[in-house]
């Protein structure tokens, strides 16, 4: 099922703009932007996660954070999104500190 998602030039660019600072922040091209307005386009809904911890901010909710102002720039160009809090049962923290979160953001 593929969902019609426009992309105007300068938005694209935008989003390219994130991707390389996800990219960035990683160390390597992970090019998660990229990847998530892939699967929005293929199946019609992206999964996306994060660790949340305690102390400092780990790179993962950084990444979201720029997922984040890519959904606010979908936004502002007319493609509306649902977010779903999903629950993920991790009652323990990771291995690294923090709990996983995951999000599921749904093309209305």
């Amino acid at each position: 099922m593929e969902n019609k998602i426009e992309l105007s030039e300068n938005l694209t660019a935008q989003l390219n703009e994130l991707n390389q600072k996800v990219n960035e922040l990683y160390g390597y091209n992970s090019n998660d932007i990229q990847k998530y307005i892939s699967e929005l386009q293929k199946n019609g809904n992206v999964t996306v996660g994060y660790r949340a911890s305690c102390g400092s901010t780990d790179r993962t909710q950084k990444a979201f954070r720029l997922w984040v102002k890519s959904v606010k720039l979908l936004s502002k160009n007319g493609i509306k999104l649902v977010e779903e809090n999903l629950n993920v049962n991790n009652s323990y923290a990771t291995l690294s500190g923090g709990f996983w979160n995951e999000i599921r953001y749904s093309l209305v």
